[in-house]
């Protein structure tokens, strides 16, 4: 005889999954602390990779360093970027000061860069 019935045993295998919980650990504790471990170690790993690879065919095919620009190029480039730089801190603030959400940011951004675009840096819609 037994020690279990054939009914218990059914009910053993149905939920003798290990969870989080059988281990006294919290899963959202799980999910936010390990669940990104593996791919943000192996996206790292394969962009240094990359960084090294094309280290060594540039040093192989002899390509031209850029030049250095002058400061007066930089703070050139800045100011007529300026309009375009904007538009993170605006988003940031807006949401860090609570006064919008970020559907409603998205919004924004996405109607300040046309406007932007189609005025300040004078761009056309095409076909």
């Amino acid at each position: 005889m037994s020690l279990l019935n054939v009914n218990q045993t059914k009910n053993i295998r149905k939920n003798s999954v290990l969870t989080p919980t059988n281990y006294g650990i919290n899963t959202p504790f799980l999910f936010t602390h390990y669940s990104q471990k593996i791919p943000d170690t192996a996206s790292s790993v394969l962009f240094f990779l990359q960084c090294v690879l094309w280290f060594f065919i540039a040093k192989k095919d002899n390509l031209a360093k850029a030049e250095r620009q002058s400061a007066k190029e930089v703070v050139k480039a800045l100011i007529d970027g300026l309009w375009a730089l904007i538009l993170p801190v605006f988003i940031l603030v807006g949401l860090r000061s609570g006064k919008f959400t970020p559907t409603e940011a998205g919004v924004i951004a996405a109607v300040y860069a046309l406007v932007i675009g189609l005025f300040v840096y004078i761009q056309r819609i095409k076909n």
